[in-house]
């Protein structure tokens, strides 16, 4: 789909499922208190947390773990030049 032609609903929505994949066990804090989207319900948080958890599972057992922690410490060289965290913090 040509991201010119999202609307409004459809980027808040592509957004909020980022922020739930990024962090399987807490996107739902994310998206709640730092991009302000609403809380679902109970039953829709265990269906998304799962969902999530789902995808990290096959990444893990796909070998793309590995690579996704070495580029997140890679990353944080990038951003924090003066080099607060070790590797073991991140």
């Amino acid at each position: 789909m040509d991201t010119m032609m999202i609307d409004s609903e459809e980027r808040a929505a592509r957004q909020r499922d980022f922020y739930l994949k990024l962090i399987p066990q807490g996107g739902q804090m994310i998206a709640q208190h730092l991009a302000g989207f609403m809380p679902p319900g109970h039953d829709s948080l265990e269906a998304e947390t799962r969902d999530s958890m789902s995808l990290w599972m096959k990444m893990h057992h796909a070998g793309a773990y590995e690579r996704l922690v070495d580029n997140s410490w890679w990353m944080t060289q990038y951003m924090d030049q003066s080099r607060r965290m070790s590797r073991m913090e991140v």
